[in-house]
């Protein structure tokens, strides 16, 4: 009886090595990556699903049968379940086609079934399963997106139906469509994107959303550069007031607190060899003049959005060190809509006391943009000015225009 087992128990060990033998030489056959050595691997274990799935090449006849016993064998093999609803939709049977690819689908939960799915249904041209697999993609997807994004775009040109229905309300989905969007040069449908954003992920994603807006402002696409500042504003991503140029407010940070940004709407800071800006305690600016800057420079910029016909005043609070009656320092302020040497200057800035000034300028009919700019210019006869310029504050007051103008 005890050599009975010894004898049954040796056999087991046998038989254990030789399948461990059959398996290990079958998966060396099957790395192979050819439909031969697949072949060979079925040879030695006939039930393995991997091995089944690779034995024949596609578009062969054999293979819708080897796909088959595939799935037979591991239901949850979901490539092969996705190569079959493929063959099925080229054979033109979309039904089939349907079922196995959303068959693969149910069984991977991960991003291929899926976008292979809104692949289909874009063929097909079925709305309802576009958009379904496309957001349900997407959430699967943590990478680089932008196929997907260029998809749903061939499929629909309306903005509005891309982000309701397939872009997630998170900001990680939401700042990866805006950086899609701002690549592909799509500024105005970005707008809407940027706008969700913002109140998820504003303070986290605020240098992207101020680089769309300076590029807005640079195309002077006045709306929708408004849309977005004033819902950075409305949302404390940035710490300053919102702007509304039909109630006359267009100028931001007039008093230089907080430091400006040098972006959106806020001044911007032009680098200028011998030129220098610094805050001041309080608030106010200090620009610096060593005396080896170039012949003229503008310092401080600011886009404005305006409406017109209208006029303006800006009017602001100064005093300067070391420059005389001709500082060569001026405002200079005009309708970025007129020819680039239609502008209004003030008088130079001088005076070793706290005073103001001020200048009037138009806006011509359509205007929505206008521009207001500090800058330096050395006056004929006169030496590199060596001294220093304080701002306290700058306003901006919108002025109705005359009554033949209305």
């Amino acid at each position: 009886m005890q050599q009975t087992a010894l004898l049954l128990l040796a056999s087991a060990c046998i038989l254990g090595i030789y399948w461990t033998v059959q398996f290990a030489r079958a998966d060396l056959l099957f790395e192979g990556g050819t439909a031969e050595t697949a072949a060979r691997a079925v040879a030695l274990v006939p039930d393995n699903a991997r091995y089944l799935e690779g034995r024949s090449d596609y578009g062969s006849p054999e293979r819708a049968g080897d796909l088959e016993k595939a799935v037979a064998l591991n239901p949850y093999l979901s490539s092969a379940w996705m190569e079959l609803g493929l063959i099925a939709e080229s054979e033109g049977d979309f039904g089939a086609a349907r079922n196995y690819l959303e068959r693969a689908g149910r069984v991977d939960k991960t991003f291929t079934p899926r976008w292979t799915l809104a692949n289909y249904y874009f063929r097909r041209g079925d709305a309802e399963g576009f958009w379904t697999w496309s957001r349900s993609a997407l959430e699967m997807s943590a990478g680089d997106a932008a196929a997907l994004y260029r998809l749903c775009w061939r499929f629909s040109d309306d903005p509005h139906e891309i982000l309701n229905r397939v872009i997630p309300d998170a900001s990680d989905h939401l700042v990866r469509y805006l950086l899609f969007l701002l690549a592909e040069n799509r500024l105005e449908p970005a707008v809407a994107a940027a706008r969700r954003l913002i109140p998820l992920g504003g303070q986290e994603h605020r240098g992207v959303l101020l680089n769309y807006c300076d590029r807005l402002v640079a195309q002077r696409m006045a709306g929708p550069a408004l849309d977005v500042w004033n819902d950075l504003a409305h949302h404390g991503v940035i710490p300053l007031d919102p702007l509304d140029p039909a109630a006359g407010r267009s100028l931001t940070n007039g008093r230089f607190t907080p430091f400006p940004c040098s972006r959106g709407f806020d001044w911007k800071m032009v680098a200028s060899p011998g030129v220098s800006v610094a805050g001041v305690r309080g608030g106010g600016l200090k620009v610096l003049l060593n005396g080896r800057q170039g012949e003229q420079a503008d310092i401080l910029v600011q886009s404005i959005p305006v409406t017109g016909p209208a006029s303006y005043r800006l009017e602001y609070e100064f005093k300067t060190t070391g420059a005389g009656r001709d500082s060569g320092l001026h405002w200079r302020c005009r309708d970025v809509n007129q020819a680039a040497n239609s502008y209004v200057q003030s008088p130079d800035l001088s005076g070793s006391e706290w005073g103001s000034g001020g200048v009037n300028f138009r806006t011509g009919a359509g205007a929505r943009f206008a521009s207001l700019a500090l800058r330096y210019r050395r006056a004929p006869g006169t030496v590199p000015l060596n001294g220093a310029l304080e701002l306290r504050g700058v306003t901006l007051t919108r002025i109705d225009p005359p009554a033949a103008a209305r």
